[in-house]
């Protein structure tokens, strides 16, 4: 006997949501039972009892968008896989899908046989690992090495506010400053104060 897949599709594009459900319907192994244009109704529909084993979910949504739908759904329904979807397969987006609790990222321009292959894999592996889950992530690594402080000081450090307004602002003195700002370039690996603003532009930082 065939162990069915019960999966849900969220996407608030009803034309690329029909058409994905009519494809994935011709595997025999697919039993999809929900459709959603947002990521509220899709939660709705789990509160009710509805709930599939893998939600397929898209980032860019009204109402509430797929980053914040798939950290929801770890929390309340952690047995629930999950695959992030997405026109924009560049790393910012994908690395902080991973970051949200995703269990796998796919590009609507992949072919439905990568698709279905995701599904496959998570349901019967609980793992999925393509070229998307390669991403470099070294740079969260860095960002996790920093202490509150540092933190605090980096965030100011972008706002292009003075070494003695960063000070004013956390009642520390200049001197503390630049010994939080000298450890960050250190933890970094970055040498001036431009660079550090391009490396936190460039990684969603802030």
């Amino acid at each position: 006997m065939i162990n069915t897949i019960s999966i849900a599709v969220c996407d608030d594009h009803t034309l690329f949501r029909k058409s994905l459900q009519i494809a994935l319907n011709s595997f025999s192994r697919i039993n999809y039972c929900i459709d959603s244009s947002n990521g509220q109704e899709l939660l709705d529909e789990f509160e009710r009892g509805a709930v599939p084993c893998i939600a397929l979910v898209d980032l860019k949504m009204p109402v509430m968008d797929g980053y914040q739908t798939i950290k929801c759904i770890k929390s309340k329904f952690p047995a629930i896989k999950t695959i992030a979807m997405s026109s924009f397969d560049n790393e910012f987006s994908i690395k902080k899908t991973f970051k949200s609790g995703a269990d796998a990222f796919i590009s609507k321009n992949d072919n439905l046989e990568d698709i279905y292959g995701a599904i496959i894999d998570l349901a019967d592996n609980g793992i999925h690992i393509n070229k998307w889950a390669n991403i470099n992530l070294s740079n969260d690594i860095l960002i996790d090495c920093l202490t509150p402080k540092e933190k605090e000081v980096l965030k100011l450090l972008c706002r292009d506010l003075s070494y003695h307004q960063i000070a004013d602002e956390m009642y520390i003195s200049i001197k503390t400053v630049d010994r939080h700002r000298d450890e960050i370039f250190k933890k970094l690996k970055v040498q001036s104060r431009t660079s550090l603003v391009i490396f936190a532009l460039t990684n969603g930082i802030f």
